[in-house]
Order: C-alpha cells, then structure tokens, then sequence
C-alpha cells in the first residue's frame, strides 16, 4: 500500500520526500524491514528520534514524528504528526485491514485484574473448542512476538494491529485484550473497534499520571464508546456511574454485581483450600462453579469471563469443565513454595490489590502471615502510606524493602510507607534489599504464609535508568533449593 493511501487527512503533513510503498509498520529501529514506516516516538527516556539513522540503515522508507528531525536524509520521507499515536493507529488499521478481520476482540479495563479476567477468558473459549489469544502485562500467547514486545500493559497500536492480523491467520477466533487508562490516554486503542469492554473496577493507582480519580475515570470510559456490548461491575461505585450512563445513553451494556441484583449476580463465595467455590445466578440459570485459585477478586474476574462465554453461548458443562483446569496465572497470588511455609507472589501494587491478596490468604490458610512489600518510585507517593497502614493492619508481620526504587532515593519512599502505620503498630521491620528481605520472610514463618508483593511475575528491577536482573520467585527458588 501506498504511504499516501495510509496516512489520515487529518494531524499530518509530509515535510521531506515522497509517496512510498510501505509494506510494514515498526516501532523499534531494529526490527525495521524493507519498505517499513518508523514511528519516531518520544518516551520517558529515549526520544526515537535518535534512531532514525539506524531505521534507514535496516529499510525504513518513512519515519513519522512528532518533534523536529535534526536533519533530512535523502531518500526518507518525513511526516510530522500532531499526534503520533492517533496516526499510528489509523495507519495500523488501514494496513492490516483490521475491519475485515474474524478474531472477536474484548477489552477489559480496571485498575486490578485485567490480566487475570484475559487468562481465564481465553483459556476457557479455548479449552471449549474456540481458539483465543490474550495480550497485556504478560505478553501474549500468538507465537512469533517476543523481539518487539513492549513493558505497556497496552501495546502501542502498530504492534496490536501486527498482532491481530496475524491472530486472524493462525484461526484465533477471539483475542482477549488488557486495555490500560494510559494506554486509552495516550491513544493506543484509538480507532480499534471491540464486540465486549469490560469494566472491572477503579481504585486508588496511576494518579501521578492523571492527576485524579475524575481523570482517571474519565480515561478508562472512553473504552465504552468503541464497543458492541459492555459488561460492567455495577458493585464498583464508578462502574455503577458508568452503567447508568450508558444506559441513559441507549448503548447495550450488561450489567454483573457481587451479592445485589445485576444481570449476572455473584454470591456464595466459599475458600476451600486451594480452590474457591461460587455461584452466578442470571434470568436463565443458576449453578456453581470452582476455580484452582484464592480470593474473591478472583472469583470476580472468572464470574466476568464466564459472563463473556455465556453470552456469546458457549454451554455452562464446558464453563464448568474449562474453569477446573485452568492454569495457575504467573505472578497472580502464584504459590511457588508449598510446605510448612506457602509462599505466593503477587502483582499487587496498588492498596486495593493489596487488601484483596491478604484477605484471600487469610480466608484460605491458617498460620502466621507475613508480607514483604514495597512502593514504587517515580510514581504516585500517595498511595506509600496507605499500603504501609494496610500491611501492619492486616498481616502478623510487615516486612517494608525496595521495590522498583527508579530515580528515587529507596529510604525515603520506606519512610513514606512507614508514616501510614499506626503507632501502636510494632509488627513491622525494614529490610531494604529485597532479596534479603524475602529470606528474612521465610525464616521468620516456620508455619504459616508468606506473600511477596508488588512485583510478581517480573524479572527485573529498576534502580535509576537501569534494568537490573532479579526475580521474586527465582530468589525463593533459591533459598528453598
């Protein structure tokens, strides 16, 4: 296709050079091929126009920027956007067709849970015979992506696109898709179209970014409007606002809630060991089901996926069948020592997800708990002080470390932990590095749980502008031999 036919009428202008056959769209400078656009995009730490020398080198015929290039190089056409990730995704579209592609797409947006609700959806279309892919946090499990794969939970729209197209031709039939406020923001979705938006909550996270909770709101509502049908948790205060606003607005949205009237009511949650049992009622059916995994929250993001599955009417047996045998999620309250002492890493980072992974411990297991945990830097300092008050409240022993510390100075976001905890709270220490942190942890609970928060399936972490090797579950792994 020609460079001409694919950029929008609007946002853009070509500065430099001429029509081109484009016959791909990159990123990242070294995964340019032959007759490729490179989108220059500007991020929080290298700003791609620096690589638009090595994209030429490897085939780029076109490079869209939204800055100034330092100088033209002949046979490169330059585009200046007003917004390159809005033009990005109007190219993206066009090139691979996406209209006309089969694989049903569903969005799910939430501050906690998104990975989890995209797992277990697909893993249930797919062991019922419907082939079906996920993309977010976790990567995605359509072969052949792990060279440009991203650290965003929403992928920038070339690679979605890219990612879909080829969904499409190994005979996906769905893709289930994390979709990130940010990602909404900074227009990564801009154009996609989905049959299913879910809605699964809004709490307290990303607030150095939107500023507030309203913005916040906002951002991830904006979803809605580029969807079939939505499913939305009316339990969540912001998600009850966002259904009764649809409604209003005579747009099909299907309403789930935890023990209140919705068309898709969850109740009945009981922890049996590993296992948690619960039961959706609708118009049509009541029954219960199982799931290999701790918590309500969990139960909620299988209620919503199972929700999915019915309305597109996949039988409730094979609902139940598929539920049993899904997959414990990497880093999602994921065991990975089960002894006297059962050790779980978890993702969660924000106070909400928090909460939530403590509680579905304590209902689950007996013994002593105790939680290693810290904040990240270079994000919103707000919520430090809540999770400190959160842990000493809640667990037998708090263990405060580094998590992700960025440009900031570990000790000082340790100290902004600590002046949430209330002074009659003794039951905490601080370990600032995390690896002996977590070994301080499990030789301190004999019998009992002990949950490693914050990081949970990462492999690495970022001290200043460096990306160093380590792994929770590696360290346990370690220590346990």
């Amino acid at each position: 296709m020609r460079l001409l036919e694919l950029l929008p009428e609007f946002g853009c202008e070509i500065l430099y050079g001429s029509d081109k056959d484009i016959s791909s769209l990159m990123i990242h400078s070294k995964n340019v091929s032959e007759k490729a656009v490179f989108f220059a995009v500007k991020g929080e730490r290298h700003d791609g126009i620096a690589f638009v020398d090595e994209a030429k080198r490897n085939g780029a015929v076109a490079v869209v920027m939204e800055g100034k290039a330092p100088y033209y190089i002949d046979g490169l056409t330059y585009v200046k956007a007003s917004n390159i990730n809005a033009v990005q995704a109007y190219m993206a579209i066009k090139l691979f067709r996406l209209d006309e592609l089969a694989p049903k797409r569903v969005g799910v947006t939430g501050t906690n849970g998104k990975t989890s609700f995209t797992i277990i959806a697909s893993e249930i279309f797919t062991r019922i015979g419907h082939k079906s892919a996920f993309t977010g946090t976790l990567g995605t499990n359509i072969q052949g992506f792990d060279s440009e794969l991203t650290d965003n939970t929403t992928y920038p729209p070339a690679l979605y696109a890219k990612l879909l197209s080829k969904a499409s031709s190994e005979g996906y039939e769905y893709v289930f898709s994390e979709v990130s406020s940010q990602g909404i923001a900074l227009n990564r979705v801009n154009g996609f179209s989905f049959g299913y938006a879910v809605f699964l909550n809004l709490t307290q996270d990303h607030l150095d970014f939107h500023g507030d909770m309203e913005e916040y709101f906002q951002q991830k509502s904006k979803l809605f409007g580029q969807t079939d049908v939505s499913v939305i948790n009316i339990s969540d205060e912001y998600g009850k606002r966002l259904y009764d606003s649809l409604v209003k607005e005579g747009k099909k949205a299907v309403s789930f809630a935890i023990r209140e009237d919705a068309d898709y009511c969850l109740s009945n949650v009981r922890h049996l060991g590993n296992d948690t049992e619960f039961t959706i009622k609708t118009s049509s059916f009541s029954e219960k089901f199982v799931i290999p995994m701790l918590g309500e929250h969990n139960a909620v993001n299988a209620s919503l996926a199972v929700t999915i599955a019915h309305l597109e009417g996949l039988g409730i047996a094979g609902i139940k069948k598929a539920l049993l045998d899904i997959p414990q999620i990497r880093g999602r309250l994921e065991k990975v020592y089960d002894g006297d002492t059962k050790v779980y890493i978890d993702y969660a980072h924000t106070p909400d997800a928090l909460v939530k992974s403590i509680d579905a411990i304590r209902q689950s297991s007996e013994g002593q708990l105790t939680v290693v945990f810290g904040c990240g830097g270079g994000r919103e300092a707000e919520k430090r002080c809540i999770m400190g008050r959160i842990a000493a409240k809640n667990c037998d022993l708090a263990i405060i470390t580094t998590d992700n510390p960025r440009n900031e100075n570990p000790n000082e976001i340790i100290s902004h932990i600590i002046s949430g905890i209330p002074g009659e709270n003794d039951n905490y220490i601080v370990i600032p590095q995390r690896a002996k942190a977590i070994e301080y942890a499990l030789a301190a609970t004999a019998f009992g749980n002990v949950l490693i928060a914050g990081k949970g399936h990462e492999e690495y972490i970022l001290v200043g502008d460096e990306k160093l090797p380590f792994s929770d579950k590696g360290c346990v792994q370690s220590i346990y031999g």
